[in-house]
């Protein structure tokens, strides 16, 4: 019996019967389904690399999916569709996560004139920017027919509700990463004072990492445990006091010597 080596080029198992993905070789099934369909048309625009990162995001957003329990709500356009708790989106066939999407954008291409004459047929197609791999995939959504008397396509677009839903839910997103961020920040600055008070430095004084190193010695030998009455609570803030100092000492001489 023949010893079959084929692998998959995308996840690395062995299969033996593949599905060929343009020059990037054999696919194994599970791989291939769950490809955004615009990908399996025209795979060749991306690299390897790029469609390997690709199908773990989408991996991963499978198993977000997998976990609803409930039904959730939603609003779509077409083909696509976005859920709104589970922050998924289904756009060609496939599931992408909301937090690795950078933009997305709705474009029009005329298909071709009403046979009467009074309006037009539009492709409209869907355009998503992701943050890794960083790509864009474009796929054609639907259909719109516009006559002539709306001409230019009158306010609002068919697809503006979702694009909106998914606009907005990314600005909440990144407004909540704000007031994390700003907590971290305001918690960092509370235990950076603390350390200063129990090295004995002033707010507004310069030292050097030789000195903290002193005092660190200095502080240790205090509450070592040869002396006996040792504080073990007090022993873990020194030396949590005296990593948040030394980093500090980092950051600022990077920053110094970067200009």
């Amino acid at each position: 019996m023949m010893e079959n080596n084929r692998k998959c080029a995308l996840c690395g198992k062995p299969i033996y019967v593949g599905r060929k993905l343009g020059t990037r070789g054999f696919v194994c099934e599970n791989c291939f389904s769950i490809l955004p369909s615009c990908v399996k048309i025209s795979p060749d625009g991306l690299t390897t690399a790029a469609l390997k990162k690709l199908v773990e995001s989408i991996y991963a957003t499978y198993a977000i999916y997998a976990n609803l329990k409930v039904p959730v709500s939603s609003c779509s356009y077409k083909k696509i569709k976005y859920l709104y708790k589970s922050k998924i989106v289904l756009f060609s066939s496939s599931l992408f996560h909301l937090d690795n999407l950078q933009g997305i954008r709705f474009q029009t291409a005329v298909n071709r004139k009403l046979p009467d004459g009074s309006g037009y047929v539009l492709d409209v197609f869907c355009k998503i920017l992701l943050h890794d791999p960083d790509i864009f995939l474009q796929d054609k959504v639907g259909e719109e027919v516009v006559y002539s008397k709306d001409l230019p396509l009158n306010q609002p677009k068919p697809w503006e509700s979702i694009m909106k839903a998914i606009v907005w839910q990314k600005k909440l997103d990144a407004m909540e990463r704000g007031k994390e961020k700003r907590a971290y920040s305001r918690e960092l600055t509370s235990k950076y004072h603390d350390a200063l008070v129990l090295f004995m430095f002033s707010p507004n004084q310069r030292f050097t990492e030789e000195e903290l190193k002193k005092r660190y010695r200095k502080l240790q030998k205090v509450f070592h445990p040869d002396n006996g009455d040792i504080d073990a609570e007090a022993a873990q803030k020194i030396n949590e006091s005296y990593g948040i100092l030394k980093n500090y000492l980092r950051t600022k001489n990077e920053k110094e010597e970067t200009g």
